[in-house]
């Protein structure tokens, strides 16, 4: 699957819109600097996001630049998974969720241009960030 938000959501509701790598920052188009993952559009509407797999909430919190966001842990595929400015966070640091569970749904909140998914993909353990349009997801059996 090359489409990293059909991991969380119906990948027909979603189009990519800025890629993962050094851009343009949208705030300030006059500065180049490094997207840490990629946005993804989803014609204006606030699309629940649900979890592809069971997993643990590491991070749920409301930051200026990020405004609104969580960030899961799925450790039977060794990846955590950051989802930036959404409207509305349904679970809770700390919290273990199942395979299906919403998770919480896109907004525009923090820095941001519109309603989109901010998208960001690590190795468990790692620092580094990988691009998750280019990832390759399978959920286990």
């Amino acid at each position: 699957m090359k489409f990293a938000t059909a991991l969380f959501a119906d990948r027909k509701k979603w189009y990519r819109t800025s890629d993962f790598g050094y851009r343009k920052n949208p705030m300030n188009t006059k500065k180049i600097q490094w997207h840490n993952g990629t946005d993804y559009g989803c014609y204006g509407k606030k699309e629940m996001l649900y979890a592809p797999e069971a997993g643990t909430v590491t991070v749920s919190k409301k930051t200026k630049n990020r405004g609104n966001w969580i960030k899961v842990h799925f450790p039977s595929t060794g990846r955590k998974w950051s989802m930036y400015h959404l409207s509305e966070r349904l679970v809770k640091k700390g919290q273990k969720v199942k395979a299906g569970q919403p998770l919480g749904k896109v907004g525009t909140t923090g820095l941001s241009t519109g309603v989109h998914l901010h998208l960001g993909c690590q190795k468990i353990g790692k620092t580094k960030f990988l691009d998750p349009h280019a990832y390759n997801y399978t959920v286990p059996k």
